[in-house]
């Protein structure tokens, strides 16, 4: 049987001397396991399909459960992503995160369509990209049952003026409903995930977000993936670490 559909490229390893196995997000299937046969060859026909985050039309055979890619077309290879070393790890967590969360040959054509918006609008559009992750990850944990509402406590549904996050017990509350356990999240770090929590893609083209309200937020949503999926996202804290290093050069160059 052969089949024909649209993916990105989440994740390409190598396989045998001369292939590569992708893991595909596609639009019909799902996430998608292809074989690429020869493309570590000098003279391969297919190399840019195996580019990190490429959208491609693949032709795959299947045979068995198992995928081979027999033709493939460039969409968009996001090239600009790759002279932007802070979207491009923001990225790499995205697709860690999806690659942890997708289920196999499960379509899901919102999420597909979100994870287009956002890395196009990282690529293309003057984009802050920790504030762009924040949100990926917000609404990637809401899309799956386990995210949690920020600008309302979870019990009495009032509007939070000041938050309480409790990771036990998944979500913000107020003071007079939080537990022992609840911890007050940061004034900056409260605005943050309450801005991220209800925001479309294109209304967060052109906001910026500090890095401390920003590592705050990521945390409490990498601690929140964690206890929901019970895997850890190690792509977050090399981001973690280059966005630090990013401001110390920043910091270090404004001196001089």
């Amino acid at each position: 049987m052969e089949i024909k559909t649209r993916a990105y490229v989440l994740r390409a390893t190598d396989y045998k001397e001369n292939d590569k196995l992708l893991t595909l997000f596609s639009l019909e299937y799902g996430k998608l396991t292809a074989t690429l046969r020869g493309v570590k060859k000098p003279k391969a026909k297919f190399k840019f399909a195996c580019q990190p985050f490429s959208l491609i039309e693949f032709v795959m055979a299947e045979k068995g459960g198992y995928y081979t890619v027999t033709q493939a077309q460039a969409i968009d290879a996001f090239f600009p992503l790759t002279a932007d070393v802070e979207k491009f790890y923001a990225v790499s967590v995205m697709a860690q995160a999806l690659m942890e969360t997708l289920q196999e040959k499960q379509q899901d054509i919102p999420l597909f369509t979100n994870f287009g918006h956002t890395l196009g609008a990282m690529v293309y559009e003057k984009t802050d990209a920790k504030l762009m992750l924040t949100h990926f990850l917000s609404q990637l944990l809401l899309r799956e049952g386990w995210g949690v509402g920020f600008s309302h406590c979870a019990l009495c549904k009032q509007k939070l003026e000041t938050a309480y996050f409790s990771l036990a017990e998944g979500g913000c509350f107020c003071k007079a409903h939080a537990k022992a356990s609840a911890v007050q999240l940061k004034e900056e770090v409260f605005a943050l995930l309450c801005a991220v929590e209800n925001a479309s893609v294109h209304h967060l083209v052109g906001m910026r977000c500090s890095v401390e309200s920003a590592r705050g937020a990521l945390r409490l949503l990498a601690d929140d993936f964690m206890e929901r999926t019970g895997v850890s996202l190690p792509t977050l804290n090399e981001y973690f670490n280059l966005f630090l290093a990013l401001q110390k050069k920043g910091e270090e160059e404004n001196e001089n």
